[in-house]
C-alpha cells in the first residue's frame, strides 16, 4: 500500500510495532530490486520501503534521473509488492523519516559502502 509520509502509515496501522525499512530510488524497477525486497521480506514481513522523490533523485543521481516519475516508481513497487509499506521521502537522504520511524531493522546495499547516507542514523 503506498502512502503519502509516515504519519499516515502510523494512523493506519496502529498494530504494526516492529518495522523494518528499506530505502532506494527504484528507478526502471529490475529484478535486483525484487531481489532486495523479497530477502527483506523473509526476514521481516513489516516492511517500509521508502522512496527518493523525484527532487532528490536528481541531486544524487544527476540530470536525467529518475526515468521515471515518481508515482510511477511508487506504483511499479505496489503492482509487485502490494502487501509491502511504500512510503515517498522528499529530503536528500531517509534520515529524518529513519529517525521517526525508528526501525529494528534498516537493509541497505553494501554498494554504498563508506558513502552510506543512513550512517548517521545507524550510528
Amino acid at each position: 500500500m503506498i502512502y503519502k509520509n509516515f504519519s499516515e502509515f502510523k494512523r493506519k496501522n496502529k498494530s504494526i510495532k516492529k518495522i523494518a525499512t528499506i530505502n532506494g530510488v527504484f528507478d526502471l524497477f529490475h529484478k535486483g530490486h525484487v531481489d532486495a525486497i523479497n530477502q527483506c521480506l523473509s526476514i521481516n514481513k513489516d516492511l517500509i520501503i521508502l522512496v527518493n522523490s523525484d527532487k532528490s533523485t536528481t541531486r544524487i543521481k544527476g540530470l536525467g534521473r529518475p526515468k521515471e516519475k515518481l508515482n510511477k516508481r511508487l506504483n511499479n513497487i505496489n503492482h509487485r509488492f502490494n502487501s509491502c509499506h511504500i512510503i515517498p521521502f522528499f529530503e536528500l537522504t531517509p534520515v529524518k523519516v529513519l529517525q521517526k520511524i525508528n526501525p529494528i531493522t534498516h537493509f541497505y546495499s553494501d554498494d554504498w559502502g563508506e558513502d552510506l547516507v543512513e550512517k548517521i542514523y545507524l550510528k
